[in-house]
């Protein structure tokens, strides 16, 4: 099952307020969040300009002659792969990140495997308007 993820440019950078699903940003921005220099909520309408990507699924990765290799198929589509904390997380650790697996794995010694990797495609930015109303945020357009 793929999921896309959303990082609004305004509030991402290495950590994000809350997990990059269209509905919990709009659960966000519809609350003021000093933390994150946001005072007041969202206004109806608003727009915020945000990259996304599409979680097409994951692999295991294992220590195989000499080098990390994928134990199982990569989706078709992966131009990145990004390090999950367990086997079944939701998250990933954005130190360990790249477009090949052997990029994503450049620091990991042979003795910390198996590892497993989330498999991302990029997809092009996006402009989310914020709705007040449910809150919701819906795409307006890709760029």
């Amino acid at each position: 099952m793929t999921e896309t993820l959303y990082y609004i440019d305004r509030y991402s950078d290495e950590v994000v307020p809350c997990d990059c699903r269209l509905q919990s940003w709009a659960e966000w921005l519809s609350k003021p969040d000093e933390q994150w220099e946001r005072p007041e909520a969202a206004a109806d309408g608003e727009t915020f300009s945000a990259s996304s990507l599409t979680v097409l699924g994951d692999v295991r990765v294992e220590w195989i002659d000499g080098a990390w290799r994928a134990a199982g198929p990569i989706p078709e589509e992966t131009d990145s792969y990004h390090l999950r904390p367990y086997e079944g997380s939701k998250g990933w650790n954005a130190d360990f990140a790249g477009p090949t697996i052997a990029d994503a794995t450049d620091c990991i010694e042979p003795d910390e495997g198996p590892l497993w990797f989330a498999c991302t495609r990029t997809d092009p930015d996006v402009v989310l308007v914020y709705r007040a109303d449910g809150p919701a945020l819906s795409i307006a357009e890709r760029n």
